[in-house]
Parts: C-alpha cells; structure tokens; sequence
C-alpha cells in the first residue's frame, strides 16, 4: 500500500454486522461477502456490540495500524470506499 509520508485516514466501508445474527459476522453490503479477518487491525473488532459498522484505517507512519477496524456507525469520517461497477 502506497501512502504519502505522514498520512492518517479513516474511511467507511460498506462492511457492517447490522442486522446479521451475530456480532462477529461482518459483511460487505454490496456483495454479502464476509469480511476477512486477515484485514483486521490486531484487536479488532473491538466492541462489535456496539461498533457495528467498519472502517478502513491507513497510517504511513505505522503499517501495522492499517487495516480494519470497527466504529460507531454515527461518527463522521471523510470518504467511503465502495465496490466499483
């Protein structure tokens, strides 16, 4: 992953366990597919009882911090990434 030194970000994915039967079952909403728990951040996710949407965070400073993570479904963040056509 390419980042400019000194970046940090955090964007939506179209991820969520909203709705589904358990928690810890994320998935992607615009194919159903499940999300991988490679792509977690160490510790993640962290209170998906709560955090029920999910996250992609980049850091250049930190590649171990880059990866997926879950968030309040209400927190504002800057950008989305979705599935293209």
């Amino acid at each position: 992953m390419f980042l400019i030194q000194g970046y940090n970000a955090l964007t939506w994915t179209s991820a969520t366990n909203e709705g589904l039967l358990s928690e810890q079952n994320h998935q992607f909403c615009s194919t159903d597919a499940a999300v991988s728990k490679a792509f977690w951040i160490t510790g993640q996710p962290s209170n998906p009882w709560k955090n029920r949407c999910v996250a992609l965070q980049m850091d250049s400073q930190n590649s171990a911090a880059n990866g997926l993570v879950d968030a309040d479904c209400d927190t504002i963040l800057q950008g989305t990434v979705c599935k293209g056509i």
